[in-house]
């Protein structure tokens, strides 16, 4: 029992010393909340903030419609942003 105790604190102490990531000279801060790309700074809203901090995650992983929202939105998302995110995401490609 000590020993995941040990386990789980060793690995929240990296997750959170690894507060910053950068990809393709994209750079995200995310204890600031702050984005710069080669250098200059990035105004995003907080939504567009959780998106791009969930795909710099993994970069280059396909992520799902269902995992995107329950990710940036919350697992608590109600059915009709669900059904309307659908909706624009078919209006979109015609």
């Amino acid at each position: 029992m000590i020993a995941r105790i040990n386990a789980l604190l060793r690995r929240s102490e990296m997750q959170s010393a690894v507060s910053q990531k950068e990809y393709a000279g994209v750079s995200i801060d995310l204890d600031a909340h702050k984005v710069t790309r080669d250098g200059k700074l990035i105004q995003l809203s907080p939504t567009c903030f959780k998106l791009l901090a969930t795909l710099m995650e993994r970069p280059g992983y396909v992520y799902s419609r269902d995992r995107l929202l329950g990710r940036v939105w919350g697992a608590m998302c109600s059915l009709n942003r669900v059904q309307s995110t659908f909706t624009y995401g078919v209006s979109v490609k015609r």
